[in-house]
């Protein structure tokens, strides 16, 4: 028997009298995880400086010059001094004088050429402690395909699937600092970022001796071929989510562009007899080395979270409200905004951003995870819209920010500040001086969506 590769135009031709059989594949789910197993700090040290030593060798060849200096001068008053001596013999010594005059004069300049040529100080480098982070990941690969086998002459069609899982164990190291001067062996006894995305994008393959063994067969399923127009219909029903962030406005949605779809919702988990809030699927848990936040999607692919929880690497850790765990690599940030974008593994359902006036006093929501209570919601009123510097930075340029008396607490960072289902702000910092009480803020959604258009017109 003998396989050749099916062009798309053969379906829309009908043109398959030339075939025997017809085998097509439908890829109907898949899925990429990496579970973190574990995450130590190791200790390393980084280059921040130099200072500058005394070299002993220039003591040393210091010593030489004075030394060398003194044999000629010893030289020079050997020779001066008046010599008792007839004939030959003062030419003799006059001779030996000479010499002796010249090679303590050769000794001086050797020894002066020394000394210039050696510096008075050495520079040695000044070594700061560091960490940076040895991750264990185990990735596995995931998919549900179904295939068909379309006998041409029967016109029968017999419906299969199968699932393939690969599993593959990579030590990964984060944040190692361009000046570690241990950088290049630190990276050559640790696997890379790289080596786990281009094992992830490898392809895969499954013999047809696997998929058509008897226990397969037991299970397919039949039916006629009426028309390939008709078969190929039935690929037809997949729901597609919108590429960039949509806006709200007064109950209507704005999208900024044209999509193919809407995503599909996921289904609300059940925790201890409670209904889960819907939102709920757009929010995660955001964790890395040091710090745990709140983030939620802006597109499929997106998470927007504050900058301050994700700056100390490049890789975290998400959880959905269900528990199931991915991750995500920090694609931009503005740490002015203290706004960051996370590109997540596997898709979510995006938040809209209002876009607006806003009224002061209307009731608005947090949800978070303040002090590791996981999905809090806390509630309170619109207090005032200020423009002030922004907290990491202090930067001369303000910021745009929703103060609110509603409750937040660390673990709320990064997390939507919502008005009914639409995000006005980003949970951003509180004020806890001395006399201060319910004083809040969030960065505002007007500074969110000129963040998010200029992400966007980078990438284009």
């Amino acid at each position: 028997m003998t396989f050749v590769a099916a062009k798309e135009s053969l379906f829309s031709s009908n043109d398959v009298k030339g075939y025997d059989y017809l085998f097509v594949t439908e890829l109907t789910a898949a899925k990429i995880n990496r579970e973190f197993k574990s995450k130590k700090e190791m200790k390393s040290r980084l280059q921040t400086g130099t200072r500058e030593d005394h070299n002993p060798q220039y003591v040393v060849a210091q010593a030489e010059y004075q030394k060398a200096m003194a044999n000629f001068q010893r030289a020079q008053i050997s020779s001066a001094m008046p010599k008792a001596c007839y004939g030959w013999g003062c030419l003799a010594q006059a001779l030996v004088d000479g010499i002796d005059s010249g090679l303590s004069r050769s000794g001086v300049d050797a020894a002066a050429a020394t000394l210039s040529s050696t510096p008075q100080t050495l520079s040695k480098p000044v070594y700061s402690e560091y960490a940076y982070e040895a991750v264990e990941i185990n990735a596995t690969k995931l998919a549900h395909v179904d295939y068909y086998v379309i006998d041409v002459k029967k016109k029968k069609i017999y419906k299969n699937n199968f699932e393939f899982k690969d599993h593959e164990k990579f030590a990964v190291s984060y944040n190692v600092h361009d000046n570690d001067p241990d950088k290049a062996s630190i990276l050559k006894n640790n696997q890379s970022e790289k080596d786990v995305t281009d094992w992830e994008k490898k392809p895969v393959s499954v013999s047809l001796s696997a998929l058509f063994n008897p226990a397969n067969q037991t299970t397919a399923t039949t039916q006629s071929l009426t028309s390939f127009e008709g078969f190929l219909k039935t690929f037809g029903n997949r729901t597609y989510a919108s590429a960039r962030p949509t806006y709200s406005k007064g109950g209507e949605v704005k999208e900024v562009k044209e999509t193919a779809g809407e995503l599909k919702q996921s289904s609300s988990s059940y925790r201890a007899q409670t209904i889960a809030d819907e939102r709920f699927d757009s929010i995660v848990i955001i964790k890395n080395a040091k710090s745990m936040g709140t983030g939620f999607y802006v597109t499929p692919e997106l998470v927007l979270t504050a900058y301050h929880v994700v700056k100390t690497g490049s890789l975290v850790e998400m959880t959905f409200y269900d528990g199931t765990k991915t991750y995500g690599k920090v694609v931009d940030h503005d740490i002015r905004l203290d706004l960051a974008l996370v590109k997540a593994q596997m898709a979510g359902k995006p938040l809209k951003i209002h876009t607006g006036p806003i009224k002061l006093g209307e009731t608005v929501e947090a949800i978070g995870h303040p002090k590791n209570y996981e999905f809090t919601i806390t509630r309170g009123v619109i207090s005032a819209v200020r423009k002030q510097k922004g907290q990491v930075i202090g930067a001369e340029s303000s910021v745009e920010f929703i103060q609110t008396d509603t409750p937040i607490s660390p673990g709320n960072s990064g997390g939507p500040l919502l008005l009914k289902d639409v995000v006005i702000g980003v949970n951003d910092w509180i004020r806890v001086d001395k006399g201060s009480q319910n004083l809040n803020f969030s960065v505002s959604y007007n500074e969110i969506r000129d963040y998010l258009n200029r992400f966007d017109g980078n990438k284009k």
